[in-house]
């Protein structure tokens, strides 16, 4: 029971942690702030975490969790390696995750990882995980070569779509992003029946 209580404790502290950094970026962060808004004293918070950098990175690992382990429930569903890479890129894309918040959490983790050893570990796992994903279903579709090529060109992509998105605050959206990587997708397969993202429906007109 022990065991399990700490557990939850931990998690709910990241999960604070990480809706902090969203907010107000890594420098916003402390074991003071995240004490508060869970209704507990600092020295308990520190009893689980021993400084703002071991906060910071489970906060970090919180947010990559969100969408890998959404990813990965996915893709036992698909049975295609189409299927798989259409699952990776909305998953990119959840619409529970692909908001201004979410995007500007992005762009602070990977500033830190420009002069933070730490977080350019993380971002360099995190990174070699999806090109890894990508290339797994890629290289069943393309040439070797071609499906390095292409793992690479999606995914600075998705990364160049989440940092205009935490510049603009609002673009592209979702059902742009996601038809922008169809574009792309169509293009580096040049099949007649290549995987389709997902395009969320349009509002009917009232």
């Amino acid at each position: 029971m022990k065991t399990r209580i700490r557990d939850i404790r931990r998690k709910d502290m990241q999960q604070v942690a990480f809706d902090i950094l969203a907010e107000e970026g890594f420098h916003g962060v402390t074991l003071a702030k995240v004490a508060e808004r869970l209704g507990m004293s600092r020295g308990l918070v520190h009893h689980y975490f021993t400084g703002k950098d071991e906060l910071l990175e489970a906060a970090v690992r919180f947010g990559n969790r969100l969408i890998s382990e959404e990813i990965a429930a996915s893709l036992r569903r698909c049975k295609t390696p189409q299927e798989r890479l259409t699952t990776i890129c909305n998953g990119n894309f959840d619409e529970r995750m692909y908001i201004a918040s979410r995007a500007q959490y992005w762009i602070s983790y990977c500033a830190q990882a420009t002069f933070s050893a730490r977080f350019a570990r993380l971002l360099n796992v995190q990174n070699s995980r999806m090109r890894s994903n990508l290339l797994h279903e890629l290289r069943q579709l393309l040439p070797k070569v071609e499906a390095e090529r292409a793992a690479e060109m999606i995914a600075m992509l998705m990364d160049g779509i989440w940092v205009r998105m935490a510049a603009t605050k609002a673009e592209p959206t979702r059902e742009a992003a996601l038809a922008m990587l169809t574009s792309l997708v169509d293009r580096l397969l040049g099949s007649s029946s290549p995987p389709k993202v997902d395009r969320p429906e349009r509002s009917k007109r009232q």
